[in-house]
């Protein structure tokens, strides 16, 4: 099972590689913390849900089941505005 991010191509993904998930391009995202001084709620809700992408794919559970794009990203999107403002 392949899992693939609907995130933009320069955020980390997930992929599966035999029987091994890794997540993909987290050292690009680490250099981008330094570089573009993410806040910490960011770097924190990233790296939680990266954790959850791994735990599910660990699992075999695809993680994006949307029946529409535009409202799974517009979704993703308000709650990166959500994690990045520390409000629920």
């Amino acid at each position: 099972m392949s899992v693939r991010s609907v995130l933009p191509a320069k955020c980390a993904s997930v992929s599966s590689q035999g029987e091994r998930d890794t997540l993909v391009d987290a050292d690009e995202f680490a250099a981008h913390v330094v570089r573009y001084a993410y806040p910490a709620a960011l770097v924190a809700g990233a790296r939680a849900a990266a954790d959850a992408l791994l735990a599910l794919a660990s699992r075999g559970v695809a993680p994006f089941v949307v029946q529409d794009r535009d409202t799974a990203l517009a979704g993703l999107a308000a709650q990166l505005r959500r994690d990045a403002l520390g409000t629920p």
